[in-house]
């Protein structure tokens, strides 16, 4: 088991980047829910329930695998400029990059019995990311390659401009076996969450590709850590049901490997690190008819008891700050607020069978402009998404499409990014911004294990 988990972990950090939708969660984890927005908390029948509500899982009661891919085409933006007096010394960047991140889900069901029924799935539940290569930026006031680097430079000693590159990667794998069961006209489920992390952060200063004193690499340890979730529902009447789920914080250990990356001789240093992983609550209302389901969903996500700030410990004083002082501690501020999400779902069945969905769903962005950065958090608040199901011999096709609008947000002049670009002083105007948008495709099937017909699959899959 742990070997399946680091073999589908790799594939989702290893790509060039990993991203979410409202902070770090993805908006919906299959096509089914990701079609009507996420607003899925009160709805239930699916095996995604067992990461926003597990006691939906009664809603699906015949034994079935689900599994999903959520292919994530981003469009990454960063922009900053920097004027001067001395025009030589000015400078601006603008790059984007188009990374492709694909985040999978599968699992399967068993029913005991019309009110009781468990399952397990395996799935990326989020993660964040980025990498911008290319960036300018202006040595310290005063401070020319020569004297930055140590090194005899005869041709370009008197130079004071460098380029970056920055490369983050995080991401959380869970495993997730649950239970639901059913008592009157309420449903309860619990889920607990088996779940690794891993992070990689990498900074290159180069000039002309040689690179310079503030190059680093980190590297985290597979992290372990465990949670879980629970939910009801409860059938107000024939048509309206109601849902709550609370997810619980994960704490996961970060340790890892420091390496400087400038020097011949390859030395490194142990890193001690630790991040909390939210938790969050998911409030729900679901009306559904003859061929109309009707969703809305409310979640409250407490950011900024979190991620105030984010520290990387060293063993070793290996850390070139930005006014050349070496020092063991790593530290962003990010400052994140708290997030409201309002999701919105419509479905319409079709007497052949088919399914066609719409969702909307907005999130306040946690990202501020005190804690901005190139490589951490999605800035997008809208999104939209369609899509539709076909009854198959073997169960349900799911296919649907999100978009995620583009949304820029400028960061301040205080904040640690800017401060890395150069110490204030008089003459100097810096900005900086960054954006991100998304577009997912994201397939799902059901296979039933049972054999029925297809209209006796539609009514115990949407009921």
């Amino acid at each position: 088991m742990r070997v399946c988990l680091k073999f589908i972990f790799l594939i989702c950090i290893l790509t060039e980047s990993v991203h979410s939708f409202h902070g770090l969660f993805q908006t919906a984890y299959t096509a089914r829910s990701l079609g009507i927005g996420g607003a899925f908390t009160a709805v239930g029948g699916s095996l995604a329930d067992l990461e926003l509500n597990p006691s939906g899982l009664i809603s699906a009661p015949k034994n079935k695998m689900e599994a999903s891919g959520n292919l994530h085409f981003v469009r990454l933006s960063y922009q900053d400029s920097l004027i001067r007096e001395d025009i030589s010394s000015s400078y601006s960047n603008k790059i984007e990059s188009y990374p492709t991140a694909p985040f999978p889900f599968v699992g399967i069901q068993r029913v005991f019995s019309d009110r009781f029924t468990g399952a397990i799935a395996i799935y990326v539940q989020g993660g964040g990311g980025g990498e911008i290569t290319g960036i300018k930026r202006n040595l310290q006031k005063d401070q020319t390659l020569q004297s930055f680097s140590n090194d005899p430079l005869p041709m370009f000693g008197n130079a004071n401009q460098v380029e970056e590159r920055i490369k983050f990667q995080f991401g959380i794998l869970k495993i997730t076996p649950g239970f639901a069961w059913k008592w009157k006209k309420f449903q309860f489920g619990v889920a607990i969450d088996l779940a690794t992390a891993q992070m990689k952060f990498q900074r290159e200063t180069r000039f002309l590709e040689q690179p310079l004193p503030g190059s680093f690499s980190y590297r985290s340890d597979p992290s372990f850590g465990f949670g879980g979730k629970f939910g009801i529902q409860y059938q107000i009447s024939d048509r309206w049901k109601i849902g709550y789920s609370y997810l619980l914080r994960n704490k996961f250990y970060l340790d890892g490997e420091y390496s400087p990356n400038v020097s011949i001789i390859p030395y490194s240093s142990r890193v001690s690190r630790f991040m909390n992983w939210p938790d969050r609550h998911s409030f729900g209302i679901s009306r559904k008819s003859d061929s109309f389901l009707f969703s809305i969903d409310l979640r409250y996500i407490p950011w900024s008891s979190y991620f105030r700030r984010t520290i990387w410990q060293l063993d070793q004083p290996l850390v070139t700050t930005p006014v050349g002082v070496d020092a063991n501690i790593i530290q962003f501020r990010l400052n994140w607020r708290d997030q409201i999400i309002l999701a919105l779902g419509l479905e319409k069945e079709f007497k052949n069978g088919w399914f066609l969905r719409f969702g909307y769903s907005h999130g306040n962005t946690p990202v501020v402009s005190s804690g901005l950065n190139p490589f951490l958090g999605s800035t997008m608040e809208h999104h939209i998404s369609s899509g539709f199901s076909s009854p198959m011999n073997f169960g349900f096709i799911h296919i649907a499409i999100e978009h995620g609008f583009s949304n820029r947000i400028k960061g301040d002049n205080a904040s640690d990014w800017a401060l890395s670009r150069g110490l204030p002083t008089d003459g100097n105007l810096y900005q900086y911004s960054r954006s991100s948008q998304v577009t997912t495709l994201s397939f799902s099937f059901e296979y039933f294990f049972e054999d029925t017909d297809k209209r006796e699959k539609e009514k115990l899959e949407w009921n």
